[in-house]
């Protein structure tokens, strides 16, 4: 059995923007600070038989709870964090997923590995809350959200030579929106208007692969590959196309990238190796 516990808690996370007017001035003068303590926790625990002399099957389950709250306080000095007055914004929300996995690796031959796996995701965000003070439709409650995805994935690989290792994998991913990608709202001193989008929805792709791996000389490897990736309802940022001044989270319908990764490795000592790798994608 492998298991595992991190707790992530940041209590003192702040930032300050000065204001606008004029009175403020690159020494001082009226502002803003935002504070965003972040807390999350992951546990995840795995099991590892063999079966059968030929199969190495690997189940497991892991979940993760985050939740974060931002205050954001008028400040008499942009440069002084301390110099707070009333409270202008407050966020906050909650998310938690869950998941278990499956994977079957069958040797097939001596030089010939299969990998057949599945995971399940249940994602949920709740407790979603925004009050921009004095502004229409504040304070605002949202409710709560899920969703599941089931994604499999197979993969290959074959020592084509003992110094040559052909592999390819084909699969579906899933990632939900962040607590911040969902409730965060600010603005820039420019007035630029940064939003979050309560009814974002989790990302999925489809992914494939392949590639080589090859021993070179003594010491020197060298791996390269090729993928593609086919996303759906990808979460990005766009300008409003009403009001130049907003840009805001969205969902996009599709979307699609490619791209080569190469690596060169050198082990120069025990202790020392050189390495230089060259990504090369291109979305579409």
């Amino acid at each position: 059995m492998i298991s595992g516990v991190s707790f992530l808690d940041i209590h003192h996370n702040w930032y300050t923007t000065p204001g606008s007017t004029a009175a403020t001035t690159t020494s001082g003068g009226p502002g803003s600070v935002a504070e965003t303590p972040v807390r999350k926790a992951t546990g995840s625990v795995q099991f590892i038989f063999p079966l059968y002399g030929r199969h190495l099957l690997t189940v497991g389950g892991d979940v993760t709870g985050s939740s974060a709250h931002t205050r954001e306080y008028g400040l008499t000095n942009w440069r002084d964090e301390n110099s707070r007055n009333s409270l202008t914004y407050s966020a906050r929300g909650k998310s938690l997923t869950s998941g278990f996995f499956l994977q079957d690796e069958v040797l097939i031959r001596h030089d010939l590995t299969a990998y057949f796996g599945v995971r399940g995701d249940y994602w949920r965000t709740f407790e979603g809350f925004a009050d921009q003070v004095g502004a229409a439709g504040y304070a605002a409650s949202y409710g709560d959200r899920d969703a599941f995805s089931l994604s499999p994935k197979v993969a290959v690989v074959y020592r084509l030579l003992p110094e040559t290792t052909l592999r390819s994998s084909v699969g579906k991913v899933f990632r939900p929106p962040t607590v911040y990608e969902l409730y965060r709202t600010w603005s820039y001193a420019s007035g630029t208007v940064y939003r979050g989008n309560p009814d974002l929805k989790p990302e999925t792709a489809v992914s494939w692969d392949a590639g080589i791996a090859q021993e070179l000389w003594e010491g020197a490897s060298f791996s390269g590959s090729y993928f593609e990736n086919r996303m759906a309802d990808l979460v990005y940022r766009r300008t409003d196309p009403a009001n130049s001044k907003i840009n805001e989270y969205v969902n996009a319908g599709r979307a699609k990238c490619r791209g080569v990764e190469m690596e060169l490795k050198q082990h120069l000592a025990p202790s020392w190796k050189l390495f230089a790798t060259r990504p090369s994608i291109a979305p579409k």
